[in-house]
């Protein structure tokens, strides 16, 4: 998981006095899930979209991965 997000997450659970059990009860996830985001582990899209959402952070990693994914496509596209 990218260091950055989990800097995010820890400085909001801090912030807020959020535990891993409070935060994963209010995002809908496992503890278990807040734990390896947390030691840097890979977590689904969907659960990370959750967490963010229970901590009201905006969530807009989509946004910026659909726009490479655009810029490459029509890089690739120019060199047929």
């Amino acid at each position: 998981m990218n260091e950055k997000i989990i800097q995010i997450v820890l400085e909001e659970m801090d912030d807020g006095d959020w535990t891993q059990a409070k935060l994963a009860k209010k995002a809908g996830v496992s503890q278990a899930t807040i734990s390896r985001l947390l030691n840097g582990e890979e977590i689904k899209l969907s659960m990370l979209r959750k967490i963010f959402a229970a901590l009201e952070l905006p969530f807009l990693l989509d946004i910026y991965d659909r726009k490479h994914v655009l810029l490459i496509k029509a890089t690739l596209e120019t060199r047929d």
